[in-house]
């Protein structure tokens, strides 16, 4: 299924680990957004938009929000379900794969 909305690169994209089937993809074009693949059309559900482009996105554990970082070196956590945002200011843990890839 094709997923359609970025005007930009996708730079990185994730799906959901838990709870319902959702895609999460980051992208040049300044969004964030959120994907349901069980809908038709697709659109983003949701689409977060940032002032530089993003490079990295992830769920966290319970797919209730999502983790970005991009080129405004800011790490940022968006809670969907409530279209709100925090900024990270202070990292306390990363974790790399074996290849040395988050």
């Amino acid at each position: 299924k094709k997923l359609k909305g970025h005007t930009g690169f996708v730079n990185s994209c994730d799906s959901a680990r838990r709870g319902p089937q959702m895609i999460t993809s980051a992208s040049d074009d300044c969004t964030i957004k959120i994907w349901d693949p069980r809908k038709r059309g697709g659109d983003a559900v949701t689409t977060f938009n940032n002032n530089f482009q993003v490079m990295a996105v992830c769920f966290n554990d319970t797919a209730d929000q999502v983790i970005t970082g991009g080129l405004d070196n800011e790490i940022k956590v968006f809670t969907y379900i409530l279209n709100s945002l925090s900024i990270i200011s202070i990292i306390v843990k990363l974790n790399l794969s074996d290849l040395g890839f988050t």
